[in-house]
């Protein structure tokens, strides 16, 4: 996305400020507009994602994925007991 803004040149010694061009974005949305149409598609596909019913063992699995990440730590598959002695 290109940015433009009109800049305004003030010389030394002259009072008259210099005329901008008119706006060429005129016909495009506004970044907010944009903003809003992206979050509320994202919005949609989460409402159309938790409506679908999932297998038992996917929430499972999920819910485990969810635990480890908030507790900090990788664990693959079962842990090994260590030896005595």
């Amino acid at each position: 996305m290109v940015m433009k803004t009109v800049i305004r040149i003030v010389k030394r010694n002259q009072q008259q400020p210099v005329v901008a061009a008119e706006d060429v974005n005129a016909n495009q949305p506004r970044p907010t507009d944009l903003v809003k149409t992206v979050k509320s598609w994202v919005t949609e596909s989460r409402e159309r994602r938790s409506v679908v019913d999932y297998p038992l063992w996917l929430k499972q699995a999920r819910e485990e994925i969810k635990a480890v990440k908030q507790a900090g730590r990788i664990v693959l598959g079962d842990p090994v007991a260590e030896p005595a002695g």
